[in-house]
């Protein structure tokens, strides 16, 4: 799926737009995405699929065209409520949260490309103070 939107014209604005045409593409897999990028068939991709992670393969896919930079993203484990006995037992839920090792996931899954939360925000929004919230961030 895509959204193409067009230059206005008539637009008088002070900030004139330098495009005729901007193509947003809509992909449902990070994949698709990734190999397009890789192919140039796609300009600006954020996501790097986990399997590209690996040896930092991703790197020599796109020498040259790429940049790591801090983000806003935050990225949940979160429970079903449909789930009666974690719905029903909140230290099951807490044990749980306590038994993921979020340095182990980070080095291992994301290859070193994410950081385990130490704050209710990211640290590239205005308020953030590190280990803000402490023992929460940590379970």
């Amino acid at each position: 799926t895509a959204i193409t939107v067009a230059k206005n014209e008539n637009y008088a604005g002070a900030y004139q737009g330098h495009v005729d045409k901007v193509t947003f593409k809509i992909y449902n897999d990070a994949s698709p995405a990734y190999n397009d990028t890789v192919a140039n068939n796609l300009d600006i991709n954020d996501l790097v699929p986990t399997d590209q992670l690996t040896n930092d393969q991703w790197k020599s896919d796109l020498s040259g065209r790429w940049a790591i930079r801090q983000s806003g993203i935050n990225q949940t484990l979160t429970y079903s409520g449909k789930d009666k006995q974690l719905a029903s037992n909140k230290d099951l839920v807490k044990a749980l949260g306590m038994d993921i090792d979020r340095e182990t996931i980070t080095k291992q899954i994301f290859a070193g490309s994410r950081t385990p939360a130490d704050s209710w925000v990211s640290p590239v929004v205005d308020g953030y103070k590190k280990d803000q919230c402490g023992q929460m961030c940590k379970y």
